[in-house]
């Protein structure tokens, strides 16, 4: 259990914790519970963690060559968290184009977004499948737009709602080179480039599907 808050000024809350963590704050209170990671509580009982653990963890699941599978996977467990956040207590509800969907509609995206990060995922891992992966993509990207019109949102909102989304994914890229220490920034780039390549293409597919 989570002991006395201790005097050091390098503490950060449950909500930074989990997000440069890449996990669910839900995720982070079991880990704290389990004994995985210390926490601190305050005198208002909130808890709060060490800068510096909560950084070496995160380091620890990350590795500083290409984007093998680990590091790919915690790309994506961090952009599944950014996700959760964002529909729980970010601004997504907040979004027209969220608000003109219902919840059926809703949980075809969820569903399609993990399909997305499936995919992503083995882009990043792959080396000799990418041109099948990229084929696959653009397929999900057509289905993207293809239900998008069948809800009514226009090509204009369908993109924001999909840029959202892979915004998501490049922030996880920045973020586990932050946590690193910076220390690999060309490795940083060369996933950030990939993804992005990846992201392109699919996003270029929703739109022709719209479209058409």
């Amino acid at each position: 259990m989570p002991t006395t808050l201790r005097p050091q000024n390098d503490l950060i809350s449950l909500q930074q914790a989990s997000t440069l963590l890449g996990v669910h704050p839900s995720t982070l209170r079991l880990w704290a519970d389990q004994g995985k990671l210390k926490a601190f509580r305050t005198a208002g009982g909130h808890r709060r963690f060490s800068l510096i653990e909560v950084r070496a963890l995160a380091a620890r699941q990350t590795m500083p060559a290409q984007p093998e599978p680990r590091n790919a996977q915690l790309i994506i467990h961090s952009a599944l968290g950014r996700a959760r956040m964002e529909a729980t207590s970010g601004g997504l509800a907040d979004e027209p184009w969220y608000q003109q969907i219902d919840e059926a509609a809703r949980e075809h995206h969820r569903e399609m977004g993990r399909r997305l990060l499936g995919l992503t995922l083995h882009y990043l891992s792959a080396h000799d499948e990418r041109a099948l992966l990229l084929s696959e993509g653009r397929a999900l990207g057509a289905e993207y737009g293809t239900l998008a019109l069948r809800h009514g949102l226009s090509l204009g909102d369908a993109m924001r709602a999909y840029l959202r989304f892979r915004d998501l994914l490049l922030e996880s890229v920045v973020q586990m080179n932050e946590v690193a220490g910076g220390k690999s920034s060309g490795d940083a780039l060369a996933t950030y480039r990939r993804v992005n390549e990846f992201a392109n293409e699919v996003l270029i597919a929703m739109v022709a599907a719209h479209q058409e």
